[in-house]
């Protein structure tokens, strides 16, 4: 058979039809033993998502991917607190998007201890003056080093005010 457009013509199958039938009854008898069971996939290993706390602002996760897994399941944002800075805090949304919230001035301040992906890490900025064990007044929470020289005569250094590292 001679074809004008250069096509090969199909090779029969090499097995007799009597020979296919016997082939096709094993498979469906290996498959279909009565008696034996299929056999089931492993169990899919569980993975612990780190759990949300409530903290003042609503919850907190330590990183974006958890922070977005529970905002699906609980339906509310949760706040990222490794992407806070102290300027800025990040909340992953249910519908599996971000928002940053981003201040003119510093809001929050990093605590010495710690990685920064829990509440604890961070402390609010707080300006209310207090007395330091030097005698020194200095704010509660406050991003730099800001001293003022305590009541009384002038500190031997003669500075008033001293500020360093602000942020």
């Amino acid at each position: 058979m001679e074809s004008r457009y250069a096509f090969q013509p199909v090779r029969r199958w090499p097995f007799s039809p009597p020979w296919g039938v016997a082939i096709a009854a094993a498979v469906i008898a290996g498959v279909f033993v009565p008696g034996q069971s299929a056999l089931a996939a492993p169990d899919a290993p569980v993975v612990e998502v780190p759990p949300a706390e409530r903290g003042v602002d609503g919850l907190e996760a330590p990183d974006s991917a958890s922070a977005q897994t529970i905002a699906r399941l609980v339906g509310e944002r949760v706040e990222v607190i490794g992407e806070r800075t102290g300027n800025s805090s990040t909340w992953a949304l249910p519908d599996g998007t971000f928002s940053v919230g981003v201040a003119a001035g510093p809001i929050w301040v990093r605590q010495p201890t710690g990685d920064g992906t829990v509440s604890q890490d961070w402390a609010p900025v707080d300006l209310t003056l207090a007395v330091t064990p030097e005698g020194a007044v200095a704010p509660v929470s406050f991003p730099g080093e800001l001293t003022l020289a305590g009541g009384g005569a002038a500190p031997a250094s003669g500075q008033l005010v001293a500020l360093a590292g602000g942020g």
